[in-house]
């Protein structure tokens, strides 16, 4: 055996003991380099063990997390996500906050975002759009032009306004006016109105035939001459009336008496029996020279019953009707 024994012992702090015996003649002590030598470690010396709490990353480019930040970025909590100071984390709440206040203060003054289509359709629209009715020039005159005071046939993109609805169908009924009240006249030698009936503007379309039809009733009275008269005007009252028809009568046994004409209308005008014919019905009756009587349809128009006597004969109406036939 060897009477020499190398111990090889490496540049550390750590004590080196050596123990002799009194067979052992040289002990070498031989420092060993390579393999580098350190110090320290963050600062501590000996047996060093380090944690993430040991370093820091104030100077570095990535970062650690506490816990409470690594929960705040998994959550929805904001009083944990506001427990990041991280200036980039700090900005997104910043300007998440202002389009939160933004957005809230909308929907409290009632306004509402629109889409990128609906701003589309918005843009292609014109004229004044201000929200009110009477002003909307376009919209309104757009409305207007579909719809007309008419009704005309084989028009399929304009409606009829009411008003010719309403006169449209007014020609379909067959009675312009029927009244069975009685009126009662006190009969004197001028000439009395003793009823009167309106007859609508535009109530009666051209080329209508009517008929009409006047029942009376002598309630008092004995002898002498009556004549019953019916008269068109444009207003309510006998000045100015045209005569259509009457029947004169001077037998004071007759009681009842009816007055009945046939009228046709014709462009501006009546044709009925010759006025100057004194009958109560012209069924019948040959005529070969009616009377044109000027009559505008589109005014009202008034017809008047009236009674003349020579006598202290009273009257009464006990039925009247214009029908078209």
């Amino acid at each position: 055996m060897s009477d020499i024994i190398d111990i090889n012992v490496t540049p550390t702090i750590e004590e080196v003991t050596i123990n002799t015996t009194q067979f052992l003649t040289t002990i070498n002590v031989n420092t060993q380099s390579g393999g580098g030598a350190v110090d320290s470690v963050n600062g501590q010396t000996g047996i060093v063990v380090l944690d993430a709490d040991d370093i820091s990353d104030s100077g570095t480019t990535n970062k650690f997390v506490t816990s409470a930040e690594k929960t705040a970025i998994t959550h929805t909590n904001r009083t944990i996500l506001d427990a990041i100071t991280e200036a980039f984390t700090t900005a997104l709440k910043s300007t998440y906050d202002m389009a939160k206040s933004n957005i809230d203060a909308l929907l409290l003054t009632g306004s509402r975002l629109i889409t990128n289509s609906e701003i589309t359709i918005l843009s292609n629209t014109s004229g004044t759009n201000t929200g009110d009715n009477a002003t909307n020039t376009t919209s309104n005159s757009y409305a207007d032009a579909k719809v007309t005071d008419a009704i005309v046939d084989g028009v399929t993109t304009v409606a009829p306004s009411q008003n010719a609805v309403f006169d449209a169908l007014a020609l379909k009924v067959d009675i312009i006016f029927t009244d069975g009240v009685t009126a009662t006249g006190a009969a004197v030698t001028t000439e009395q109105k003793l009823k009167s009936y309106l007859i609508p503007a535009n109530r009666i379309a051209d080329e209508s035939n009517l008929l009409l039809n006047v029942r009376f009733v002598k309630i008092s009275g004995g002898g002498g001459a009556y004549t019953l008269r019916a008269y068109v005007n444009t207003s309510d009252t006998l000045v100015g009336a045209t005569l259509i028809g009457f029947y004169s009568q001077n037998i004071p046994s007759i009681q009842e008496i009816p007055l009945q004409r046939t009228i046709m209308i014709k462009g501006s005008n009546l044709i009925v029996l010759n006025t100057a014919v004194n009958t109560t019905n012209d069924l019948g009756v040959i005529n070969t020279n009616p009377s044109l009587i000027a009559f505008n349809r589109a005014v009202n128009q008034y017809l008047i019953i009236s009674v003349q006597s020579t006598a202290n004969h009273i009257f009464q109406i006990t039925m009247a009707n214009l029908i078209k036939n």
